[in-house]
């Protein structure tokens, strides 16, 4: 099993990669600045990742269901930024959620998790919330690992 400390590492990694790679162009949305995106059949998962998650992986209902679990964390990550304790909780969430993912998909999981965070960071409010929530995670965890 995969030390959960380097999972936890390595998704904040990639989700800051995600941010810097990744232009808004490339979200199948309008770029409304909103924090919260619309979710009409109240699933947990905003309407326009559901049907990128759907059109880009429909040939695999695990892939999809990886994904799913994902986004449903990273959602709760933006609208929580500001509460350190969910943070905290949703980043080792976050951690499981991706090793997950690897245990699908190994050969692909860097790449499907950095074009799913770009698509849900694909706005100015949820790229700022997102910013704020990845330095306060990073510092208390650096804090952490200081101390210990």
């Amino acid at each position: 099993m995969i030390n959960k400390s380097r999972i936890l590492i390595f998704s904040l990694f990639l989700m800051l990669t995600a941010c810097q790679k990744t232009s808004n162009s490339d979200n199948p949305t309008t770029n409304e600045e909103t924090l919260i995106g619309q979710d009409l059949d109240r699933d947990g998962v905003w309407d326009y990742i559901q049907q990128y998650i759907e059109k880009t992986h429909s040939d695999s209902e695990k892939t999809r269901a990886a994904l799913t679990q994902m986004t449903k964390v990273i959602e709760s990550m933006l609208i929580d930024y500001a509460n350190k304790e969910n943070s905290i909780k949703h980043a080792h969430e976050l951690a499981d959620a991706t090793q997950c993912l690897y245990y699908i998909t190994p050969e692909n999981a860097d790449m499907i998790s950095s074009k799913l965070q770009a698509i849900i960071l694909n706005n100015k409010a949820r790229s700022i919330a997102y910013i704020k929530l990845i330095r306060s995670l990073a510092v208390k965890y650096l804090t952490y690992q200081l101390i210990k």
